[in-house]
C-alpha cells in the first residue's frame, strides 16, 4: 500500500496502479518499470494528453528507493537527507530561515547551469521582502502591496512580473448541516458574497472574481477552457440572473427544510482558516456583508491552518475556505477534484451525495473516456453546472501573481503550471 494523497489524481491512469493501492494487485503489475539506468518506462491505461505535465510534476519523480529506506520518516527532513538529479543540489538547509542551492555536477544539461548558487531565503511579511529587494539583499521576490510596487517601480531596477494564476479559493459547504444540506440555502449564501467588492475592499484589487471554478488561464486543448465554452462556465452568473433576489431564494430553503423563515433565527458558522490579522479582517467582512445582504448571523471561529483542514478531514466543521493550485494546464485538476468517491474533496469532506453528486461523477468518469479537449470540455462545463450551479463550493477569487526582479537576471521566465529549475539563467549587468 502506498500512503499517499496524491493517488487519486492518477488512480486509473497507470496500468495496475488502482489495482495495487486498493490491495487488490501485485506490484510487478503495475506499469512503471526501470528499463535501464536511464529509461522510465509507464504504461498508461487510456490516452492522457497532459500526462508530460503529470510526469514533471515533483509529486511524481522518481526518488531513490534506498535512499529514502536509509533514514525512514526522516527522508526530506535535512539537507543531507535530500536527493535529487535536477541543475540544483541542496547545499544547506536553516528551517524556515534559508535554502542553499549549487550546481549539480552529474545534470544531464549542465552546460546549461550559469549559476554558481541560489539562496531561497523566507521572509513572511511582505513589508521586509520589500525592503530586502531595495537593500539589495534580494534579487527577486513576491510583492503586491500597492505601496512598495509604486516604490519599486520608481527606482527603475526591476522588472515587474504580473500573471493570473492558476488557483482558485472557495467556499465549502458541509452538507450535513441542517441549512446547508439545502441547495437554495447554498445558493444563496454564494449569490449573497459580493465577489468583485470583496476583491476591491479586502484583496486590496489584487485578484479576480471567480465564477467558476476554472481560472481563465486553463486550456482546453489549444483554447481557453472559458472561450471554448462561450462564458457558460462562469456558472455564478447565471445563477444570480436567474435569482435576482437572493433573500427571498434563502427564505424559500429555510421554509423547504421546515425551519424557521426569519433568516436572523439562523445559526451557522464559518471557521477561518489561520488566525492572522488579515484572516480577521476578511472574515469580520463577510460576516457584515452576510448581515446586509441576508439578515443572517454568520458566527466566526478562529482556527489555525491544520486545525481547519483537520476538521475538514473528519467533516466537523460547517463552512469552511478551501482552495486548489491546478497542477496541470487542464479543467480536469480544478474539477475531478470533487469527485465524491475519488476527489481531493470527496464526500467525507463535503458530505455530498445524492443524484446530483452522482452525475457530476458521472460526467467526471466520462470525461476520462474522451480524447477531444473540446469534447472533454462539454462534459467539464455540466459538471461545473452541478457544482457550482447547485452551490456544493462556491468560488471566490482566482489568485494573482506579483513580484519584482532586478534587472540583472536574465532569461528567467515562469508561468502558472511550471516549477522553475533556473537552467539558462544568468546573471549580466547589461
Amino acid at each position: 500500500m502506498i500512503a499517499s494523497d496524491y493517488e487519486w489524481f492518477v488512480d486509473g491512469l497507470i496500468v495496475g496502479g488502482a489495482e495495487y493501492f486498493s490491495g487488490e494487485g501485485a506490484r510487478e503489475d503495475v506499469g512503471v518499470v526501470a528499463v535501464n539506468d536511464h529509461t522510465l518506462e509507464i504504461r498508461l491505461t487510456r490516452p492522457c494528453g497532459y500526462f508530460m505535465q503529470i510526469a514533471s510534476f515533483p509529486t511524481y519523480k522518481p526518488v531513490k528507493k534506498d535512499f529514502v529506506e536509509q533514514f525512514g520518516d526522516a527522508y526530506g527532513s535535512e539537507a543531507d537527507k535530500v536527493l535529487g538529479n535536477g541543475p540544483f543540489i541542496l547545499d544547506s538547509w536553516e528551517a524556515g530561515m534559508q535554502a542553499v542551492y549549487v550546481p549539480n555536477p552529474n545534470y544531464w544539461d549542465k552546460d546549461n547551469v550559469h549559476l554558481d548558487r541560489i539562496e531561497r531565503k523566507i521572509v513572511k511579511e511582505e513589508n521586509s521582502r520589500a525592503q530586502a529587494l531595495l537593500t539589495g539583499e534580494l534579487d527577486a521576490a513576491g510583492i503586491a502591496e500597492p505601496q512598495w510596487r509604486e516604490m519599486l517601480d520608481a527606482e527603475g531596477d526591476y522588472a515587474y512580473i504580473n500573471q493570473a494564476g492558476a488557483s482558485v479559493e472557495f467556499f465549502m459547504y458541509n452538507q450535513q448541516n441542517k441549512y446547508l444540506k439545502n441547495t437554495k440555502i447554498r445558493q444563496a449564501l454564494s449569490l449573497a458574497f459580493d465577489r468583485e467588492r470583496y476583491i476591491k475592499e479586502i484583496m486590496d484589487d489584487f485578484g479576480f472574481a471567480a465564477n467558476s471554478v476554472v481560472p481563465p488561464v486553463v486550456h482546453a486543448g489549444e483554447q481557453l477552457y472559458i472561450d471554448v465554452t462561450k462564458g457558460e462556465n462562469e456558472v455564478v452568473k447565471t445563477l444570480a440572473k436567474n435569482n435576482p433576489d437572493v433573500k427571498a431564494l434563502l427564505i424559500e430553503g429555510l421554509k423547504e427544510e421546515g425551519l424557521s423563515a426569519n433568516p436572523a433565527d439562523m445559526e451557522i458558522t464559518m471557521m477561518t482558516r489561520g488566525t492572522g490579522e488579515w484572516i480577521k479582517k476578511s472574515a469580520e467582512w463577510i460576516q457584515q456583508m452576510y448581515k446586509e445582504e441576508l439578515g443572517i448571523n454568520l458566527q466566526i471561529e478562529m482556527v489555525p491552518w491544520n486545525v481547519m483542514w483537520d476538521n475538514v478531514d473528519s467533516g466537523t466543521y460547517e463552512i469552511a475556505v478551501g482552495g486548489w493550485t491546478a497542477d496541470v494546464d487542464d479543467p480536469t485538476n480544478l474539477i475531478d477534484i470533487f469527485h465524491t468517491e475519488k476527489g481531493y474533496y470527496h464526500k467525507d469532506k463535503l458530505s455530498w451525495t445524492g443524484d446530483r453528486a452522482d452525475a457530476f461523477n458521472a460526467f467526471i468518469d466520462e470525461s476520462v473516456t474522451v480524447n477531444d479537449p473540446l469534447d472533454k470540455a462539454e462534459l467539464f462545463l455540466a459538471a461545473e453546472k452541478i457544482l457550482v450551479g447547485d452551490a456544493v463550493i462556491a468560488p471566490m477569487y482566482f489568485r494573482e501573481t506579483s513580484s519584482y526582479r532586478r534587472n540583472y537576471v536574465k532569461n528567467n521566465y515562469s508561468n502558472p503550471f511550471t516549477y522553475q529549475d533556473y537552467v539558462g539563467v544568468f546573471i549580466a549587468e547589461n
